[in-house]
């Protein structure tokens, strides 16, 4: 049975956000190829029951709540401070002005049918969520 990503996209991007991976390293936990992850976070076509299995498993999230927002939530991290540094700031606008990253968001926006402006915002989001690993 297929189910409609419309609900169920959100929180699969907050549940990979929570453990702190890429949609790239989410997919290959996963056994899928990141273009069909991407898919998935971006409420494009369904999901199957096992592939939420899957992800709800790996995950160690209940597996109503990421069907459909029903029983136990994970808890969310205490909010760190969320303002950027000048060098931050600075390198994501370098990062999003950069003309292989402007054609790699506009496959994207291709692929997953967003729009290119959302497609360098996820780009943009990852570099900086890969740089708090790093420093971490």
């Amino acid at each position: 049975m297929k189910k409609n990503l419309a609900e169920i996209a959100p929180r699969l991007r907050l549940t990979r956000n929570l453990l702190r991976i890429s949609q790239r390293d989410f997919a290959r936990r996963l056994q899928i190829s990141l273009s069909h992850y991407a898919k998935l976070e971006a409420g494009i076509g369904g999901i199957s029951e096992a592939l939420l299995i899957a992800i709800a498993k790996e995950a160690n999230v209940d597996l109503a709540w990421l069907r459909n927002g029903l029983g136990k939530a994970p808890a969310l991290p205490k909010k760190r401070g969320s303002i950027l540094s000048l060098e931050q700031i600075e390198a994501l606008i370098a990062f999003t002005e950069d003309a292989k990253v402007q054609a790699l968001a506009k496959k994207i926006a291709h692929t997953t049918g967003c729009s290119e402006k959302q497609a360098l915002v996820n780009l943009g989001r990852e570099l900086l969520h890969n740089q708090l690993v790093a420093e971490n």
